[in-house]
């Protein structure tokens, strides 16, 4: 039977493919047969390795010792020009009749005499026969100077100084020891300055030293071109700019300046300028021989930058050397100690990777097991041990998600049994609103039916407004017909009353007549006595009548009067038989409104009544989703509960909803029967009841200071940090405002005592007399995993 092809995730198929032997290999090998084998398997590719490098650091050693041996060489050539020039610079002077002071050139001839010695014994021990012969042809010329032979001539005479052939030989020296050729950037620059820039620089101070003091003791006369004195000072200038640049590369691979370099420089560059200005220039022997001492003194100087760009040098390559002979040895131990080396960390290795693949199969089985609480760690096996802290992370992270499922069923729980009542009142409630709609809907239609028979009987009433202002108006003719009459009345009783005047005033006339007619009649005597009687009876007529007269105009006037007064009364009457038809007409109008009104209620209340009707069977229809709402509330309950159950067997990091809320329940019963004096000692104990993992208990009083605070007893009695709710309340007041509602969670953010980030926290608090209420706080996402609260230095509540 053929097994399936194993798979490996990321790679191709056909890569695959190869690697399915190897892998089916793999399989059947235990973990110890396969340390073996990979031991095995590293054995001859590392010894092999081992021996290579070897072999590669001992070639490095040979050619850094010889590197070593050309700078001593190097050295000794270096110590043998520096001699011979000054021996130069002497002797010119000498021949330019400055000689020296007694002995002073017996030494400088010894000196070099021994400095010749010891590079020809150097050379000749370690040397090859090219660098031997070179040396010997140009030690020769110079051994004769060096004993003072009269004989021989001097080497520097000549139109070739052997300065310069040995600065030629420096540079063989540079190639047969291999230091031209050095890799690393430091070394070869300091032998770059030794060998190329350093021996041209000095050779141009020496020429510059001894022209000049020839030129400063020759007589008037000697001549030398100006362009060479200028020449001469390029050179040296231009060696010395040579030699900064040189130093400048130096110091980018980190090595320090030569010392000396830059007082070697300042004084090659005012030698160049003490140079004569003029070829015909004559100072004395003074000036000769102070220019010849300040010479000697930059010569010395640059001699010593040389000594120490070689010493450097040497110091590197010795500490080259060394370092490789450590890493030959080292390796050659490596070597011999890997056999045993990959047996014993080949052992190591089993028995640490068994002992670690154990312990993290223990993990992984409490982890199985709902311990998620369970802490391990790997001393054996760092990449086991990475996997265990990974999968403690992992059961972490799960406590925390178990946790935050847990404290959400919980809460779920809880505002099912708030949702569980809610809906059964709200049941009860929409039952009874489906009963008073009923009631409504009849009362609506008993209202509609009166509306309607209001609206018939208002439009019987408005005809008969209407008849009654008509029969109104025909009165309000009448009366107008009347008043006419009266009127026509009175002023015929203003004519008679006229008529009456007009007869008073022909009484009162005829009266005074009368009188004059008695009067006359006195006078006439007898004669006139019938006369008077006559004319005292027409004055007692005229006295009558002028009395009917009165009595008449008095009537009259009483008449007019009173007809006025008539007229008055009728206009009147008719003024406010007016009004009254005006009125009739004006509630005939609001009859007919009430009427119309009356119609447009009636057909309303008919369409109130269906509505009230549809509402009753919508309203009804609720009460029936309502009675399913809280069978579903409570299925949902009894889920939650479920749930938490499910998850309650898991041992987790941090505390949870349940937990929280069962917390305050117990030490709120404990302080109902104790009192809170008495238990806040059982409250504040670290190790007891009331402390379980991140889980404590605080109390807040009215004023919001704390009355109990679990982690800190010495928190008592100091206000409550202004701590911001979901709903922008404090926390001290929106505790107190859930709990006198009965209880519930208060949803608030507060700093984390581990990550110092901010953290959705959730407490549960409940009111327990009247000035205190308890709470416990969960976390939602994170817990303080290892159960630590370090405080910080602002004030929080955790």
């Amino acid at each position: 039977m053929t097994s399936p092809p194993i798979a490996v995730a990321g790679l191709p198929g056909w890569i695959l493919t190869l690697l399915q032997p190897g892998l089916r290999l793999m399989q059947r090998f235990t973990m110890g047969h396969k340390i073996i084998a990979c031991c095995a398997l590293a054995l001859l590719p590392l010894g092999a390795l081992s021996g290579w490098t070897a072999w590669q650091q001992w070639q490095r050693l040979q050619e850094t010792r010889l590197e070593l041996r050309g700078s001593a060489q190097l050295r000794l050539l270096a110590e043998v020009g520096r001699l011979a020039r000054e021996l130069r610079l002497t002797s010119q002077l000498a021949e330019a009749g400055l000689p020296a002071g007694p002995g002073q050139a017996q030494a400088q001839r010894e000196r070099l005499a021994a400095a010749i010695e010891a590079a020809t014994r150097q050379l000749d021990r370690d040397a090859d026969a090219l660098l031997q012969t070179r040396w010997q042809a140009w030690a020769a010329g110079w051994r004769g100077a060096a004993t003072g032979s009269p004989s021989t001539p001097a080497p520097w005479s000549g139109e070739a100084s052997s300065l310069q052939a040995l600065e030629a030989l420096l540079l063989l020296v540079g190639e047969r020891s291999r230091l031209l050729l050095d890799p690393e950037g430091g070394p070869y620059f300091l032998m770059d300055l030794a060998v190329q820039h350093l021996p041209p620089w000095i050779e141009s101070i020496a020429q510059a030293g001894g022209l000049g003091a020839v030129l400063l003791a020759a007589p008037d006369g000697a001549v030398a071109a100006p362009a060479t004195l200028q020449a001469r000072r390029e050179l040296l200038a231009w060696h010395s700019e040579a030699i900064a640049r040189r130093t400048q590369a130096l110091q980018r691979f980190g090595e320090a300046e030569p010392p000396g370099w830059q007082a070697a420089a300042q004084l090659a560059r005012r030698l160049g300028e003490r140079l004569p200005t003029d070829s015909g220039e004559s100072s004395g022997a003074e000036q000769a021989r102070a220019h010849a001492a300040f010479a000697q003194q930059v010569l010395h100087a640059a001699g010593q930058m040389e000594s120490s760009v070689l010493g450097r040098l040497e110091t590197l390559l010795q500490q080259r050397a060394e370092q490789l002979t450590r890493w030959l040895a080292a390796q050659l131990l490596l070597g011999l100690g890997v056999g045993a080396a990959m047996l014993y960390l080949g052992l190591c290795l089993y028995l640490a990777f068994g002992s670690g693949l154990r312990q993290l199969r223990r993990a992984v089985q409490a982890v199985a097991a709902g311990d998620l609480t369970y802490v391990g760690r790997i001393d054996t096996d760092r990449e086991l041990d990475a996997i265990q802290q990974a999968l403690s992370g992992m059961s972490r992270q799960l406590s925390g998600t178990v946790a935050g499922i847990r404290s959400t069923a919980a809460r779920l729980a809880m505002s099912g049994e708030r949702l569980s009542g809610d809906t059964t009142a709200l049941a009860q409630r929409t039952e009874s609103q489906a009963g008073a709609l009923a009631q409504t809907s009849r009362a609506v239609r008993q209202v509609s039916d009166s509306v309607a028979h209001t609206a018939r009987h208002a439009h019987a009433v408005s005809e008969r407004a209407g008849q009654a202002c008509a029969v109104s108006d025909e009165g309000r003719r009448s009366m107008r017909e009347a008043v006419m009459t009266m009127q026509e009345i009175e002023a015929s009783a203003r004519r008679t009353g006229e008529i009456v005047d007009l007869i008073e005033d022909i009484a009162f006339q005829t009266n005074m007549l009368a009188l004059n007619a008695s009067v006359e009649a006195a006078k006439a005597g007898e004669s006139g006595r019938g006369f008077s009687v006559v004319a005292e009876e027409v004055r007692k007529l005229a006295q009558r009548s002028s009395q009917a007269a009165q009595e008449v105009g008095q009537l009259l006037e009483t008449s007019a009067r009173q007809i006025g007064e008539g007229v008055n009364r009728i206009g009147s009457v008719d003024l406010t038989l007016g009004d009254i038809a005006q009125g009739i007409r004006e509630v005939t109008g609001t009859l007919q409104q009430i009427a119309d009104a009356a119609s447009s209620q009636s057909t309303a209340l008919d369409e109130l009544t269906r509505t009230v009707a549809s509402l009753d069977e919508i309203t009804r229809e609720n009460a029936a989703m309502v009675r399913e709402s809280h069978h579903a509330t409570e299925a949902l309950m009894e889920h939650a509960r479920s749930l938490t159950q499910g998850v309650r067997s898991i041992r987790l990091w941090q505390g949870s909803s349940d937990e929280a809320r069962d917390l305050v329940d117990r030490a709120a019963a404990l302080i109902a029967s104790q009192g809170l004096e008495a238990s806040l000692q059982a409250l504040h104990d670290p190790q007891g009841e009331f402390r379980d993992r991140d889980l404590y208990l605080f109390g807040l009083s009215r004023d919001g200071h704390y009355r109990i605070f679990g982690l800190d007893r010495s928190r008592v009695g100091q206000p409550v940090p202004p701590i911001a709710t979901r709903n922008g309340d404090l926390l001290d007041a929106a505790a107190w405002q859930v709990a006198q509602a009965g209880g519930g969670w208060v949803d608030y953010q507060i700093s984390h005592p581990q990550t110092l980030e901010l953290e959705d926290k959730a407490s549960y608090v409940r009111q327990v007399d009247e000035n205190l209420v308890i709470g416990c706080g969960v976390y939602r996402r994170q817990g303080v995993l290892d159960g630590s609260t370090a405080r910080r230095t602002e004030p929080a509540l955790r």
